[in-house]
């Protein structure tokens, strides 16, 4: 499981022996250690920028249901991801007498 913090760091990738220069992660994608040779891809749920060595969560009331995702989609208009801690995979339409206010 990909590492989650709350603050974004940069890392770079040294994918092949004797590379003359490293490369970054792509969005979607992290890495957490020095000297790595892959870049693992961020769960549903989560996402990356660029060069990033965490996975961030999906704030609430957005989604990202793939894994390797560079952001999170916003739920429509009368659904809810129903998730007040982030990470959600999907949205739910809201139930009938309540009503999901982005303001």
């Amino acid at each position: 499981m990909p590492k989650i913090q709350d603050t974004t760091k940069r890392h770079e990738l040294c994918p092949i022996s004797g590379s003359v220069e490293c490369t970054v992660c792509a969005a979607g994608s992290y890495s957490d250690k020095n000297g790595t040779t892959t870049c693992g891809l961020c769960e549903a749920g989560q996402y990356s920028e660029s060069n990033s060595t965490i996975c961030t969560l999906c704030e609430p009331g957005r989604y990202s249901n793939t894994t390797g995702a560079a952001s999170c989609y916003e739920c429509d208009p009368g659904s809810s991801t129903n998730n007040t801690k982030g990470g959600a995979t999907s949205c739910t339409l809201c139930t009938a007498g309540g009503l999901y206010d982005r303001s």
